[in-house]
């Protein structure tokens, strides 16, 4: 397994037990938010009617009560996101650890007996492009 993917395996692995005291059924979903609002974010918005609590209520109670991980230097609540910013020094470290175990194969993925097809268009630079005439 990758370093990146670990990480955000235990980051799953904290919110899950976060959320078990709250006994919902509920699926874990981990998405890479835009810009600077960390490396990894847990919406909230799917869990405030099962709640019945405000998204921004639910992500400062789970950042309030997340246990602390080797993975993250810092959680922060906002606008009904968890936002998770990783430890880059410990992922690089990882990285680099990994690597020189893997050597060639690093970052190969196994291989698996499917076909691949390609298409390219052929397109008139004369006429716009279309689906069919």
């Amino acid at each position: 397994m990758y370093p990146l993917d670990e990480c955000k395996k235990e980051i799953t692995q904290l919110l899950q037990n976060t959320l078990t005291p709250y006994k919902i059924p509920f699926e874990i979903r981990i998405e890479i938010p835009p810009g600077t609002l960390g490396d990894f974010a847990f919406p909230c918005f799917p869990l405030a009617p099962l709640l019945k609590k405000a998204p921004q209520q639910i992500a400062q109670d789970i950042a309030r009560t997340l246990p602390q991980s080797p993975w993250v230097k810092r959680v922060e609540a906002q606008a009904g996101y968890v936002n998770f910013f990783i430890d880059t020094n410990r992922l690089a470290v990882e990285t680099l650890s990994a690597i020189q175990k893997q050597k060639d194969t690093y970052g190969h993925l196994k291989k698996k007996n499917k076909k691949v097809i390609i298409e390219h268009t052929s397109a008139n630079p004369n006429g716009p492009l279309h689906v069919g005439r």
